[in-house]
């Protein structure tokens, strides 16, 4: 862009141009957040101006409105740039976030979570939050190897929480809803088909029609984003997996409710069910007998642990289930620093650096980070911030399923920072161990004397 020319690029010059290379970028910095390159330029004694400004992937917000060149051309995003970027889309769009409970009956809530954010964080976080905390494992053996089942697959899971997420009518004031009971999980939106479509159409193969393009085509594009920034980095035979992968995704797009049924078959559970009215779309996905059977004491010792009531005020999103099937002593931690984060947490929660220096060590490294993991995801620590993983306030704390394993490990953490911090033996300088062992030496021969 040029500054000081007129529409047939005559240069007529600008007031006070040596003062707009510093004024200009500061100023378009706090209008539109974005970095600009001005340059003051001279001839035949006039001043002109060349601002560069580079390609911006994401929308640029200006008094409230969103902007994205396409072409030549100049769109405003609105409720969807508001949705997908903004920190906080409730301001602007009532009922845009998740709400999610768990349920021992239709009527008694024991625990819920809400989730909050763009629509990215949404997913992302809501897809984490139902598989760590509200699904509990089947945990199986063959041979020494683990197995984990879930009761809904997660290619499942991640398409119908998307579904949810991208294609609700977002005129609706109220959030998604996921449903967690013992015995099945259910989602629910406001959802709107197509003008004529029924549920037999939505069931059947059908094309693309997406109630928000915007919002459809923007995760369809994040996808491909990913999978650019990884290839070139990634081995020639993983780029081929990932470039079939990305054939897949381009072949199936707008079979969403298809590909949820090909997972449940794929991975041997219940096809879901799916229930449609005008803003009122439910997926009711079953859990297979035999995830049942597997999990049934699991499921029993839980029910009696909590059987006194709990109220809603009290069903905090740090709450969790007192028994999981992740807790049983199959799932005991093996790693040694995965012990001690435990010892660490028995007093009060910790963020990592705090962690870190409880169990002597100088920095967050990777192996803590990796049994911090691991112990979440075996439900035997939880943050407590679960809404925002990244929050630099973040910290764990023991959850009911972890707490009973401190008493066994209290003594090492102890016995392991005495060993670290204790200074080592002093020991008697050379010259005096040589003198005392002549002296034992000569005092046999003193008595043979005598």
């Amino acid at each position: 862009m040029e500054i000081g020319r007129n529409d047939s690029g005559v240069i007529v010059g600008l007031a006070d141009a040596p003062k707009l290379p510093e004024d200009l970028p500061n100023k378009i910095r706090d209008l539109l957040g974005i970095l600009v390159a001005v340059n003051l330029h001279h001839a035949d004694g006039k001043a002109w101006l060349v601002i560069e400004v580079d390609p911006y992937p994401n929308p640029i917000s200006y008094r409230g409105h969103y902007y994205m060149r396409s072409g030549s051309t100049l769109q405003e995003l609105k409720r969807a740039a508001l949705l997908l970027f903004h920190a906080d889309p409730e301001r602007f769009v009532t009922g845009a976030f998740v709400k999610i409970g768990y349920f021992r009956s239709a009527s008694d809530l024991a625990y819920h979570d809400e989730v909050h954010g763009n629509l990215f964080e949404q997913t992302a976080q809501t897809i984490d939050l139902v598989r760590t905390k509200y699904l509990k494992a089947a945990i199986t053996y063959q041979g020494i190897q683990r197995i984990e089942r879930y009761p809904v697959p997660n290619a499942a899971l991640r398409e119908a929480i998307l579904n949810a997420l991208v294609h609700r009518d977002y005129a609706v004031g109220a959030p998604v809803q996921i449903r967690v009971y013992e015995n099945r999980l259910k989602i629910w939106n406001p959802a709107v088909l197509p003008e004529g479509w029924t549920l037999e159409h939505l069931l059947a193969d059908h094309a693309s029609s997406p109630y928000n393009p915007f919002l459809a085509n923007a995760f369809f594009r994040a996808g491909e984003h990913r999978m650019r920034q990884h290839r070139g980095s990634l081995p020639q035979a993983a780029r081929r997996a990932r470039r079939a992968q990305r054939a897949r995704q381009i072949e199936t797009w707008g079979r969403g409710i298809q590909r949820i049924f090909e997972a449940c078959r794929e991975a041997g559970v219940p096809e879901p069910i799916i229930e449609y009215k005008p803003n009122d779309l439910w997926i009711e996905f079953p859990f297979s007998p035999e995830y049942l059977k597997t999990i049934a004491p699991t499921s029993s010792a839980q029910g009696g642990a909590q059987s006194g009531a709990r109220s809603e005020a009290q069903s905090r999103p740090e709450s969790r289930p007192e028994s999981r099937p992740e807790s049983r002593p199959e799932s005991r931690p093996e790693s040694k620093v995965a012990m001690m984060i435990i010892s660490s947490l028995a007093q009060k929660p910790l963020g990592k650096i705090e962690i870190a220096r409880a169990i002597g060590h100088l920095s967050v490294s990777g192996e803590l980070k990796k049994q911090i993991l691991w112990l979440n995801e075996h439900g035997l620590i939880e943050r407590t911030l679960p809404a925002k993983p990244n929050s630099r306030l973040q910290k764990y704390r023991l959850t009911p399923a972890g707490r009973p394993l401190t008493p066994d490990l209290s003594f090492q953490l102890s016995a392991f920072s005495f060993q670290l911090f204790s200074p080592p033996p002093r020991r008697r300088p050379a010259r005096l161990h040589h003198r005392a062992h002549l002296e034992k030496l000569a005092k046999p021969a003193q008595t043979s004397g005598n």
